[in-house]
Formats: C-alpha cells, structure tokens, sequence
C-alpha cells in the first residue's frame, strides 16, 4: 500500500478540516455550488454533502485547489485556470502532494524542461525542472487509490462556437460582467481593495465596475517612470473615479539594489516552484504598499482580459483556409517561445515535441479550431504558469487577491464566442466602449482586412525582423519606460549578459526582461 503525505507550506492560505465521516480536507480559495458560496470557513458543508469525484468538479466554479483524503482514495484538483498550483512526487513508497517544490528536494534536473523554461519562462505539460516532481495543470485532477495514481482533465479551454449577432453578443456579455461583479463585490465589500491600474482597458473595466457598485474603500497604484503614458492615463482614470493613487517611480539604480537583495531571493524561492519563473513586474510596488502597514488590501489586477477575450490569435489562424498542426506549432512558437533563440536544432526539436504532445485528440484544421487550439496551449502554459502565477506575489506578503477577468462564467461566454469576434478583442472592446462610451474608444471589425507582418513583407521578413531584434537589443537597455535592465548595474554589465551557453547550447536574442531573469535563475539552479 503507497501512504500518502500532505505538505502545506502556506498556512496562511491553507486550511486543513476534518470532516464528520473521518476524511480529511485541504482547502484554499472559494467555490461556488448551486448558486451557494463557500470559502475555508465553511468548505466543510459542502464536502460532506457531494460525492468527490470528477463530475463535481464539473459543476463547481470558482478560484480553488484541494486535496481530499479518506480510507478509499486521495482526490486533489485545482480550478480551471490553476490559480492555486499543487504538485505532486514519489519517494519510495509514500506519494507527497504539495502546494510548494521544497529545494531541499534530492531530484535530478530535467535537461528539456530546462531548455523549455529559459525559452518560455515555464515548464510545459506536467512538467517541472525536477525529473520525478510533476504539477496538476489547469482544469485537472488526480486520484490515488492503492498504488494507482491516476490524472485526468476535468476541463480544457477549447472553444466551441456558437451561432450569434455581434449585437447578441455584447448584449449578452455586458449581463455576464454585472453578474461577475456582483459576485466580486459580495466578496469583497468590507476590505480594502488596491487595484495595480495600468491605463489599460483591463485594469480600467475593473475600476470602473468596483466603483459601479459602490466600494468606497478603494486605492490604485502604477508603477514606471513618472512622465510614461501609461501612468498619466492611470492617475486620470483614479482621480475621475475618487479613487488613492501611488505611483512607485523605477529606477535602474532602484532596480539593481532590488534585484540583489534577500527580498527579490526570498520571493524566487517562494513563487517559482521549478516550474514558473518569478513575476517581477509589480514586486517592487507591492513591497512598498504594504511594508511597514497593518493594511490588509485585496489586490484585483487585470489578469487577463487580453487573452480571455481573443487579443493573442495570430492573423494567420483567422485565415478561411485548411491548417496543419506544424501550422499551429509555429504559431505557438511565434508568440511565446522567444525569450531566448538557440540554433541548436535538439533544442527546438524537444520544443516541438512538447508542444504536439499537449494538443492530445483536439482538431485544427479549420480556422475555428486552429484559433481555439492556439489558444488551448497558451491557456494551461504561460496564463496559468506565468500570468496567473504572479499571484504568488501578493500572498508572499500575506495579501489577498482576486482575478475577476478570470471569473468562469466570463470563460463560459468566450468560449461560445467566434473567432471572428475574438480577433483583436473585437467583442470584448465593443462591449466596453456600449458599457462606458467615455472611457473606451468604438472598435472596428477588423478581421476582414487585416494582415501579419509575415505576409506584408514576404520574403524580406525573416531578414527584416533579425536586424530590428538586433537593434532593439542594444537599445532596449536605455530606452525600457519601467527601467529594470538596471538590474545588472551599468550597461556594459548588461551587454555582458545578452548571450549566454547553458549545457553546451548557446542562447542569444533575448527578448524582454523575463529574458534575463530566466538565464540567472537556470544559471543558479540547483536539484
């Protein structure tokens, strides 16, 4: 008989019950169920009242993660979009399920998970850079029974379109927003909530909906150089909704000091698990938000209405045409895995492979499905590993969050929804802009006409895009609005780190600054 170990590290999210028939529960999050809500402070209802098992987790909603155990199995499962990560290994004969991968862990490195996170930031499928420690991905499950352990979906973003006039659709769409905010707000009316208001239109919606409904206690922040565009939209949309605002000025001397001290540390060891790599972005902020205050805030930011709405499809899967999935591959790879290039052709094979592995029976001949499986891979890999994995930033300091873009009954809709509406957020903006005429600009349909980059300048492309990624390279450094290539101290120390061999492969062209972070985390990794 295999005997099952339970480790929590994070108490504060976590609460261990134990039910009336002797199982035991771990819970963190809440669900919705019939119309009923339930958190760590009364989970235990429900669980005593439902059968534990695949089907439940079909009709449940919410923000959660959970390990059940009784005398006949262990059931654990996290919610569709893996907000609360679980992981999972075997030593001898014990099973250990766990919301953290200790680095006291003795497992071999994985050479291609490796390969795969420096290029993305994340390891793919059920992966992690530990051979033999693996993570339930968004929308999955495991039981173990004796020795069987057994894993499965209980959900898979893939689009299934439906017939619907653009005006039916916004119509519809605007009633799924209140509901989701009427939701929110029931949750979160006595805290205080801090919104990271960007000038975007995600983070804008949610302002402007929490005001809607009448929170008065609520503050903002943005964070960058003072004069960036970004951050004077921000301060205009607080002060017009009497909303606090802090801006937290970056700088590169900030950056470097930031970057070297026990605190960014900490927070690496506490949010990257071997499988996703640390959300910089906002630390910084929230460090100083909440250092030296009793406040307790709900952070709510825009993660990640772009996605959830259609803006990442590539022009060339709208096409009205017949795909292949090698069409999709390189669709996936456009977009995601550039944060670093490698000519080793090992490399990139091994990518590849990963990539079609996780397609499983889904179809992509069509531009429907082709769209929709785009959008399936990016879904489980970098929204739920590295988007929604920045939440692991608010809980390092004890705070909480909430995702509402996030919300299943928005990803319900959306998956209804046509390509031809989810192109470039079509639908999504249309709603907005009906919603609030003076906040949001009217789109325009622009599918019909629209085009790639690709097929603008043909055969020049390849050339044309290596000599700009080359130039912006070198100036990136100096020309960054948020500043962080401070990180390495002078631009010469920068320029030192643009290219770098890790395992007898060479990586160059880094992209961003995950680019960078990514190559110093692989570099200091230890099994």
């Amino acid at each position: 008989m295999v005997n099952v170990k339970v480790d929590i590290k994070n108490n504060y999210i976590w609460n261990k019950t134990k039910l009336a028939s002797g199982s035991v529960l771990y819970f963190a999050g809440f669900v919705y169920w019939k119309n009923h809500f339930y958190n760590t402070n009364n989970i235990a209802e429900l669980f005593e009242s439902i059968e534990v098992g695949k089907e439940i987790l079909q009709e449940l909603r919410g923000d959660f993660s959970f390990i059940y155990l009784s005398k006949e199995k262990t059931f654990a499962a996290v919610d569709r979009k893996r907000s609360l990560p679980l992981f999972y290994f075997v030593n001898g004969n014990e099973w250990t399920i766990s919301d953290k991968v200790s680095t006291g862990l003795s497992k071999e490195i994985d050479p291609v998970s490796v390969n795969e996170f420096i290029i993305t930031g994340y390891t793919a499928n059920d992966r992690t850079l530990l051979k033999g420690v693996n993570q339930l991905e968004a929308g999955q499950f495991l039981k173990i029974i004796g020795n069987d352990l057994q894993k499965d979906w209980y959900f898979r973003f893939y689009h299934s379109p439906e017939e619907i006039t653009i005006e039916e659709a916004t119509l519809e769409l605007e009633k799924v927003f209140h509901r989701t905010f009427s939701k929110l707000y029931e949750r979160v009316k006595d805290k205080a909530v801090m919104i990271p208001l960007s000038g975007g239109y995600d983070s804008r919606i949610i302002a402007l909906l929490i005001k809607e409904y009448g929170h008065t206690n609520v503050s903002s922040f943005t964070y960058g150089r003072a004069e960036n565009p970004e951050a004077r939209k921000s301060k205009e949309i607080a002060d017009i909704l009497g909303f606090n605002w802090t801006i937290f000025p970056y700088t590169k001397e900030n950056w470097f000091k930031w970057y070297h001290s026990k605190e960014w540390d900490q927070l690496v060891k506490f949010s990257s698990n071997y499988s996703s790599m640390t959300h910089i972005q906002d630390a910084p902020a929230v460090t100083n938000l909440v250092k030296d205050v009793n406040e307790k805030y709900v952070f709510i930011p825009g993660h990640t209405g772009d996605f959830i709405s259609g803006d990442h499809i590539p022009f060339e899967l709208t096409v009205d045409k017949e795909f292949t999935a090698d069409e999709v591959v390189q669709s996936i790879l456009g977009k995601h895995h550039r944060l670093w290039s490698t000519s080793n052709q090992d490399v990139n094979r091994e990518i590849i492979t990963e990539i079609k592995h996780s397609f499983s029976d889904l179809p992509f001949q069509d531009s429907e499905q082709a769209s929709a499986l785009f959008e399936f891979w990016d879904w489980k890999e970098r929204q739920a590993k590295f988007i929604i994995n920045s939440l692991r930033t608010y809980e390092y300091y004890q705070q909480e969050w909430e995702i509402p873009l996030w919300d299943d009954e928005l990803i319900d809709f959306f998956l209804r929804m046509p390509v031809k509406y989810r192109y470039k957020k079509y639908l999504y903006n249309l709603t907005l802009h009906k919603m609030y005429p003076d906040f949001f600009d009217e789109p325009t349909l622009s599918i019909q006409s629209g085009s790639s980059l690709k097929n603008k300048y043909g055969p020049l492309y390849g050339v044309l895009r290596k000599g700009y990624n080359v130039k912006r390279v070198f100036q990136q450094y100096h020309k960054d609005p948020m500043e962080w290539y401070g990180i390495y101290g002078s631009y010469y120390n920068y320029l030192l780190n643009i290219t770098f061999t890790y395992n007898g492969s060479r990586f160059t062209n880094p992209y961003n600054i995950n680019s960078f972070l990514v190559k110093d985390y692989i570099k200091n990794l230890k099994g």
